[in-house]
């Protein structure tokens, strides 16, 4: 019985013809998860085929899009043109826009078999019709990337929890008592760092202005990302979204792509403002690679930790967009992950890996503030300007704008 039911989830799970078409909506996925739910065991226990889900995009055949064609000029129609307008453009869309469907069969197909197939339906129908991907069930498999990352968890957990433990044993002792050995293992003590981590007070000399302006910008660029940041051809009824566009409270997010500049000031901002206070201290003397180097280790573990754990991703979950939004992530991220690592992932001279880590544009930019510091240096006297408030004001304005302009030439990739 359970063999003749096994066509039923199959069909049930691929795509239908969507409603709301003029709406535009373009998009059905069908039911991922219950294509790859599709078993058919053999009388053995073996499994004879799994369903397997196949992601399909489809568009009329389109002539080479327009050099400057633009969608945002052409996408109202007069009240007194004809109808012919209003078809040219829903067409016009297809220069960017596809069906999205998914179809389920069984796994004894393979994807080469699908994208024939379908490439002779495209004949017959006189459509483009691509079929970019298919995901079959199968047993998440630990690879040596994924030992690695356990093993250093574990390792930095371990530490964690002897400093935790040394910590706890050394709180009645000096900690000029203290040997070398245990203050590098009390640096890793969990109480002692949720502690400082909780910790309210704030500095004579903070600047707390700043938090304010931090806080509005990153309140921004969530906003912006929340609309900007998606596929809008994934969604129902897409056509709504042009009336978006024409009201007023929606403007904060079309020029979203400015609230990252803030975090750029910042950044020139506080780098100088830091110098200028460890010079204070030294005399007008700084150790530049030792800077950089404090910098680098600060930044460096949470980035590989992000790496790393970017690499469990399709261990714990799978959805039929992944093709375009995760998979490409994975591959640049295990062919290049060493750019990152180095901080130069972001340069528009290398485009083919600039879209590892897409979310982290903007720390590896941040760190390329540390650039600036020899700049500083060279082209301003520090010893002879820091004596005085005018001076250093003067300075800080003087680094804030070096900073931006060398931002400028490496962020050609925005």
């Amino acid at each position: 019985m359970h063999e003749l039911l096994v066509p039923f989830p199959v069909l049930d799970a691929t795509s239908k013809p969507a409603a709301g078409l003029l709406s535009g909506t373009v998009a059905d996925f069908g039911d991922y998860d219950e294509c790859i739910e599709v078993e058919l065991p053999k009388r053995n226990g073996d499994i004879e085929f799994r369903g397997m889900y196949c992601a399909i995009e489809a568009r009329p055949l389109m002539p080479p899009t327009p050099r400057n064609f633009s969608m945002a000029k052409n996408s109202h129609a007069e009240p007194l043109d004809n109808i012919a307008k209003d078809l040219w453009i829903a067409g016009a869309a297809f220069h960017y826009l596809r069906f999205r469907l998914g179809v389920c069969v069984p796994s004894t197909c393979t994807l080469e078999d699908m994208q024939s197939i379908f490439e002779r339906i495209s004949d017959v129908v006189e459509m483009d019709i691509q079929v970019p991907q298919c995901y079959v069930k199968e047993k998440s498999v630990l690879t040596t990337i994924h030992f690695v990352v356990i093993f250093i968890l574990s390792l930095f957990l371990l530490i964690c929890i002897i400093g935790s433990i040394v910590d706890h044993q050394s709180t009645e002792a000096s900690n000029q008592n203290l040997s070398t050995l245990r203050k590098i293992f009390i640096c890793f003590s969990m109480t002692t760092n949720f502690r400082r981590l909780m910790c309210s007070s704030k500095g004579s000399e903070e600047l707390k202005a700043l938090h304010g302006l931090r806080a509005l910008s990153m309140g921004w660029i969530i906003l912006g990302h929340t609309y900007v940041w998606i596929n809008y051809q994934l969604l129902r009824g897409s056509e709504t979204i042009i009336a978006w566009f024409n009201q007023i409270q929606f403007s904060a997010i079309l020029n979203g792509w400015m609230s990252v500049e803030p975090f750029f000031f910042l950044s020139g901002f506080l780098t100088s403002y830091t110098v200028l206070k460890i010079m204070n201290k030294t005399k007008g003397r700084i150790n530049v690679p030792i800077y950089i180097f404090r910098r680098y280790i600060r930044l460096t573990p949470p980035l590989l930790l992000t790496i790393g754990l970017l690499f469990f991703l399709p261990l714990i979950s799978s959805g039929p967009v992944w093709y375009e939004r995760v998979d490409p992530e994975l591959r640049a991220c295990t062919n290049y992950w060493w750019t990152s690592l180095l901080y130069i992932s972001n340069w528009s001279t290398m485009r083919n890996i600039v879209s590892a880590i897409k979310p982290l544009h903007s720390t590896l930019i941040d760190d390329k503030w540390m650039i600036v510091l020899p700049v500083e240096q060279i082209l301003f006297d520090f010893h002879n300007l820091t004596s005085s408030r005018f001076s250093r004001s003067r300075v800080t304005l003087k680094s804030t704008r070096v900073a931006e302009i060398l931002n400028g030439r490496l962020r050609l990739d925005f």
